[in-house]
C-alpha cells in the first residue's frame, strides 16, 4: 500500500469512528475520542519504530475501544 492509499483509507476510518463517537456520545462504550486519537498516534509511532505494519496498527488503535 503506497502512502496515498494508506493516508485516504485510514484518513476514511478515522472520519467513521469519529462520526460513531459524536452520533453516540455519552451512550458509546468507549472512551472518549481523545483516547482513540491519542492511541491511534502512538501506534503509528510504534509501528514505524518497529517496521511493522502502519495501516494495520492505526487501524487497531482506531477500533480497539469499541464494543
Amino acid at each position: 500500500m503506497d502512502q496515498t492509499q494508506y493516508n485516504q483509507q485510514v484518513t476514511a476510518l478515522r472520519e467513521r469512528i469519529e462520526k460513531l463517537y459524536a452520533e453516540r456520545g455519552q451512550k458509546a462504550l468507549f472512551h472518549g475520542i481523545h483516547h482513540i486519537r491519542f492511541v491511534a498516534h502512538k501506534a503509528r509511532e510504534f509501528a514505524q519504530a518497529l517496521q511493522a505494519n502502519s495501516f494495520l496498527c492505526e487501524s487497531a488503535a482506531l477500533v480497539h475501544d469499541i464494543n
